[in-house]
């Protein structure tokens, strides 16, 4: 009897999990660079779903969970809008100046994260840094014409929504479940391509359109065993997500009870005290879970573009694993 083949996302997801464990040092660039919020297949797929569904202000849309925090920094000038002229400008100038920085921060760790991950020996700390300040402009270009294919793609999905709206006939409402059907998986496959080339410009230095048409060429070989990766990879950072929550819970017991002790003996030192130590706590587990989440989701995809240069997977083999599967 042959043996039953094992599934190409079971390695790969053990190997990442394992780089990510060893290579905690790591976890501060992934911070920066969770703001760069790429998410995983089914985060791409549950977001243009809510976009299409709030088609009514397109460009809100595209801005809201492109970079985080995008919603909150609205409501936030909203409010600016109320004090006085010079106060504004300060306000905003200073809140433009903190923004840039955190971006410029979220490309530059992007960069070094996936040179400490790509490389066969730990590096010291600093060492990643200046390897990834090369990358910064070809990080951006590939970011901005990651984000440009998916305005495009949204306004695909959305624009056939006006002539429902308009006049809801029965052949509109077909014409925008078409463009849906066909906005949708390369909404997924445009995220999946900029992710894979990303990692192709730093890991291999590679420029910017070199890496975009190197990348899609790549998943056009490995389709089938990209979107199973990207699947099981986004269960695995909710797992983590998970496991960050029941931490944070956990915390709240002991503190909750010194808190009740504080109260009772009526100690405004132990009161501030303790809730000074369980927000640094909770801060601490916060900050851990985003850069782990987002250093394991580079460490998947770094090993897939491993894989899929050292091994050819045809669609075929895959079928035929899964036919004998069922």
């Amino acid at each position: 009897m042959a043996a039953k083949p094992t599934p190409t996302y079971r390695p790969l997801l053990r190997e990442a999990l394992r780089l990510t464990w060893e290579r905690k040092s790591l976890w501060v660039f992934g911070l920066f660079a969770s703001l760069l919020s790429t998410g995983g297949i089914v985060d791409v797929g549950a977001r243009g779903l809510r976009r299409v569904e709030d088609g009514s202000d397109l460009l809100l849309n595209v801005v809201n969970d492109t970079f985080t925090g995008a919603d909150t920094f609205g409501a936030w000038i909203r409010q600016v809008e109320l004090l006085e002229p010079g106060r504004v400008t300060l306000t905003v100038t200073a809140a433009f100046v903190l923004v840039l920085a955190a971006l410029v921060a979220a490309f530059l760790s992007q960069a070094a994260l996936i040179r400490g991950l790509a490389c066969t020996d730990p590096q010291p700390f600093h060492h990643h840094m200046r390897e990834g300040r090369p990358f910064f402009w070809r990080l951006v270009c590939l970011t901005l014409a990651g984000k440009a294919a998916q305005g495009v793609l949204l306004l695909m999905a959305s624009l056939p929504l006006v002539l429902v709206v308009a006049r809801g006939t029965y052949a509109d409402g077909l014409l925008f479940v078409a463009c849906f059907l066909i906005a949708f998986p390369l909404s997924i496959i445009a995220n999946l391509v900029t992710a894979l080339a990303v990692i192709d410009v730093v890991r291999d230095d590679r420029s910017a359109a070199h890496a975009l048409l190197h990348a899609a060429g790549r998943f056009a070989g490995h389709w089938l065993a990209a979107l199973e990766l990207g699947a099981v990879a986004y269960l695995a950072i909710t797992g983590l997500w998970v496991i960050g929550g029941a931490a944070i819970i956990l915390a709240s017991l002991p503190y909750g009870a010194l808190v009740a002790l504080a109260l009772y003996l009526g100690s405004p030192v132990l009161f501030g005290l303790v809730t000074v130590a369980f927000g640094i706590v909770v801060g601490a587990i916060a900050f851990a879970a985003i850069g782990a989440a987002t250093t394991l989701q580079y460490a998947v995809w770094l090993r897939y573009s491993l894989r899929a240069e050292n091994r050819r997977s045809p669609l075929v083999a895959k079928l035929e694993r899964l036919w004998r599967k069922w």
